[in-house]
């Protein structure tokens, strides 16, 4: 089993890496510093240790991929923008933040493009391409059914991962990541609509069980009635990580403690309980 400290120091040498790519100055004195999803990056490292591949291509397929997954917040940043308030940005932030992803996109492609990684480039932008399709069937609520839009959100956290899986012949990796970052996605779905009775995929669960109704007047018992059943996709995530993890020995430890406390995280009640009435 690959020591905790080795997989912490890789981690930490990456994120300074990316921060350090990704430093923009004039970007920068106008919108936030781009997010690192640590998740998404031990994921990666830990994948790419398992199958002992040298520091340097570590280094290089885990930056290259980091920076376009940050692409696509960033540009998901403007979209939430407009779909739910106008006035939680101004229009140069915007266009800036735009500016922003296209930047982190072009860095990924000359980071891998310079060391001739052709096949890789083409594996991550059918990734983004994925992730982009399922995107719009999710703003512009093109789901018929809650199944389809658990898989849109599925693919759209999870679909580089699993290019970059399936790229080393690691298939096993890919139900176990997917499923792992489609709790994580979805346990913050649900803290964001307790918290703020506002979510996008509560939105659209909104839309598809509740039609004729908005999300910001749901009754109490409509409200719960959501929660369960993204509880219910949660639950059922939950158990094929479970099996995937018992088909992936010799897991880092650190890897498995954040696998955990992903499980286990309950979002804390606010404003809607479902104790009441």
């Amino acid at each position: 089993m690959i020591p905790v400290q080795e997989i912490q120091v890789k981690l930490t040498e990456i994120k300074k890496l990316i921060v350090n790519k990704a430093a923009q100055p004039y970007l920068l004195k106008y919108i936030a510093e781009p997010k690192i999803d640590e998740d998404k990056l031990l994921l990666l490292i830990s994948f790419m240790k398992q199958q002992e591949m040298s520091d340097e291509n570590i280094e290089r397929y885990a930056l290259a991929t980091m920076l376009i997954q940050i692409a696509l917040d960033t540009h998901e940043m403007v979209e939430n923008s407009y779909s739910h308030t106008e006035e939680s940005s101004t229009h140069k932030n915007r266009q800036l933040t735009v500016l922003a992803g296209t930047y982190y996109s072009g860095l990924y492609y000359q980071l891998l493009s310079h060391s001739s990684e052709i096949p890789l480039i083409k594996s991550l932008a059918d990734g983004v391409k994925e992730v982009n399709e399922q995107k719009i069937v999710v703003y512009q609520n093109e789901m018929d059914k809650i199944e389809t839009l658990m898989e849109s959100i599925k693919v759209i956290e999870s679909a580089l991962f699993e290019k970059l899986s399936n790229h080393f012949y690691l298939p096993g990796w890919v139900e176990f990541s997917s499923n792992l970052l489609l709790v994580k996605r979805l346990k913050a779905e649900k803290k964001l609509f307790m918290e703020l009775e506002y979510s996008l995929v509560f939105d659209c669960l909104q839309r598809l069980t509740f039609p004729e109704k908005k999300l910001s007047i749901l009754s109490h018992d409509q409200q719960v009635q959501l929660i369960t059943i993204c509880d219910s996709y949660i639950d059922k995530a939950q158990t094929l990580i479970n099996e995937a993890l018992a088909k992936l020995p010799g897991l880092n430890s650190l890897l498995k403690e954040r696998v955990q406390s992903i499980i286990k995280q309950q979002p804390t009640l606010a404003k809607i309980s479902v104790e009441e009435g």
